[in-house]
């Protein structure tokens, strides 16, 4: 059986070797699971073959680095223990887990070991190597950069470390720019961060939404001085969109329904600045559309009181903790802001 499986799997590198789509490849996890590829669909995938006892072994922790930065915008990290170099992988799929969780806090995906070259070369890597982009794997650490259509985009040798300039803008290429125009962003503060987010991030042409801080005095400021008011920060939200696929004007339009425009320095039962209603322009463009859309919304009479919305330049915008980007898809918590 096992035979058969290795001469089926033999069949689909060979016609993937000269096409086809990362997704196309399956392999197994490191509890001895099958899976698909197609599980990253859509997503930009780094995928590096991994050794316990190499000198680039201590790049797990940038790896792990780069996961936790990025993930939230669509990053997966996907690694595949290799023996292929000196024996630097000896371990079995058990020992290599424990040891990725111990020594490095390894939270990205781990797959079962495979061979990385030679005869008994996994499926996947035959494509890697034989793609135009791609190259032979010359030792522990490659890495492959696949974008968000499944195609490869670059290989990065050993020596290319994971918080390098070079690697780290080619993920940011691939994030943001691949396959679109020019992004443009958009910051609004509407109340708790969480909510606004959520409603943002589902929607066609938003790229990314992520929850942080702007309007304030300190610098780096933590949630809990936010919270205690001494900062003058708001609970924001930066938005990369696709102004081909959505405008400006229609995100204000979405800002102005996700909360209470009314209310000052609150939005429901959270009171104080930090909740405050807040379009940050970017642009004197986007200063023009967001104040004619106030006074539009005010002229309207849809809410019995002034609207109280502040229209001001942005400023730096720091990134929150990272427990607060995606809250309600990492708690299951229902979403906390009222489409009025």
């Amino acid at each position: 059986m096992k035979k058969v499986l290795l001469s089926l799997l033999g069949i689909a590198a060979a016609g993937a070797a000269v096409g086809g789509s990362v997704v196309d490849f399956s392999a197994e996890t490191l509890g001895g699971e099958p899976q698909s590829l197609s599980k990253y669909k859509g997503q930009v995938l780094l995928i590096v073959n991994t050794a316990s006892k190499c000198g680039f072994t201590k790049q797990y922790a940038g790896l792990q680095t780069l996961y936790e930065k990025y993930k939230d915008r669509g990053l997966v990290v996907l690694g595949f223990p290799a023996n292929n170099f000196l024996r630097q992988e000896p371990g079995t799929n058990e020992e290599i887990q424990q040891f990725c969780s111990l020594k490095f806090n390894v939270t990205f995906p781990m797959f079962g070991k495979i061979s990385v070259k030679g005869k008994e070369i996994h499926p996947l890597y035959t494509w890697l190597t034989k793609h135009p982009n791609g190259e032979k794997v010359s030792w522990n650490f490659n890495k492959f950069l696949i974008g968000r259509d499944g195609d490869l985009i670059e290989h990065f040798g050993s020596r290319t470390a994971p918080e390098s300039e070079k690697l780290t803008a080619a993920i940011e290429k691939a994030l943001n720019l691949q396959g679109r125009g020019t992004m443009e962003k958009a910051t609004f503060a509407a109340g708790c961060f969480w909510g606004v987010e959520s409603a943002f991030r589902t929607v066609d042409g938003v790229i990314d939404a992520q929850s942080g801080y702007m309007g304030g005095t300190t610098e780096n400021p933590a949630y809990k001085e936010v919270c205690s008011g001494r900062t003058g920060h708001a609970e924001a939200v930066e938005i990369t969109f696709d102004p081909s696929v959505i405008s400006y004007q229609e995100l204000v339009e979405l800002f102005w329904q996700v909360h209470n425009p009314t209310q000052v320095n609150r939005q429901g039962a959270d009171v104080g600045t930090q909740y405050r209603s807040s379009i940050f322009f970017q642009t004197s463009e986007q200063k023009v559309v967001a104040e004619k859309s106030k006074a539009a919304l005010g002229a309207s009479e849809k809410h019995k009181k002034p609207i109280t919305t502040e229209i001001v330049p942005a400023a730096t915008f720091y990134r929150a903790e990272e427990y607060h980007q995606r809250y309600f898809e990492k708690t299951g918590r229902p979403a906390c802001h009222f489409f009025n």
